[in-house]
């Protein structure tokens, strides 16, 4: 039996044949596994189309999501084959909610760290100041034309100044704005984000007191033979549960 032991990473080509026996399956036979039972010849359908939601989400909140809820099926599932007295399948179920469980745990849901592209922005920014000053300090001296030419000399090269200053200065207002579209859409996200952990937690937070108690009252008509295995699946689920709240900041 496992407890809170890491799962191997599972292949790509794992996701690939969970892919191609969804597309041979069909939706109704997709829609039919959901709510199938580890006894089910659907179960496996439904299981392969939990590895897909999986690689198709790419934010670890996404997959933390998920988690929580293939998690709470877990539990179901083994109250329901606990009734039947499956030994076998309480067994791997409960090893799957472990493994579930110890996914959700690993995930980065701190929200914490410094937005990408923020330190090449503001490097930028100085380039461009620099660059105007050393062009209107280039193009200066020609201002002070000879006394014959002075008309000649001085207004193209202030035209071509007062030009260079306002191709220099014009991103300015551009690439201010484009930083704060950016900052703004950032905060969004971030705001977004911590919103889904907030109501992750709390749904987490439920989770663990309700599917303990389900469990632990399956446990006062299971048999004998049973009994052990619910103990072992209350201490998966309430150390799980434990370790994935903490995880999330």
């Amino acid at each position: 039996r496992r407890l809170f032991s890491f799962p191997s990473l599972k292949p790509v080509w794992i996701t690939a044949c969970a892919l191609v026996a969804i597309v041979i399956a069909g939706g109704g036979t997709v829609y039919a596994a959901g709510n199938a039972l580890p006894d089910s010849p659907l179960y496996t359908v439904k299981l392969a189309t939990e590895q897909v939601r999986l690689f198709f989400t790419p934010s670890d909140i996404g997959k933390a999501e998920l988690y929580a809820q293939f998690a709470d099926e877990r539990v179901e599932e083994i109250i329901r084959m606990a009734d039947k007295g499956d030994v076998e399948l309480v067994e791997k179920t409960t090893n799957r909610l472990n493994d579930q469980l110890v996914a959700m745990a690993s995930l980065t849901l701190g929200g914490d760290g410094v937005p990408p592209g923020d330190g090449m922005l503001s490097m930028s920014a100085p380039e461009d100041s620099k660059h105007g000053e050393e062009t209107v300090a280039m193009t200066a001296p020609s201002t002070t034309a000879p006394p014959p030419a002075p008309v000649v000399a001085t207004t193209p090269d202030s035209d071509t100044n007062a030009q260079l200053g306002v191709a220099d200065r014009a991103p300015a207002p551009a690439v201010e704005t484009a930083l704060s579209a950016e900052t703004e859409t950032k905060d969004d996200e971030e705001n977004g984000d911590r919103e889904r952990r907030e109501k992750l937690k709390e749904q987490l937070l439920r989770q663990a007191i309700e599917n303990p108690e389900a469990l632990e009252e399956a446990l006062k008509t299971a048999s004998e033979s049973m009994r052990d295995l619910l103990l072992w699946a209350i201490d998966v689920a309430n150390k799980g549960y434990d370790e994935a709240i903490s995880n999330i900041r």
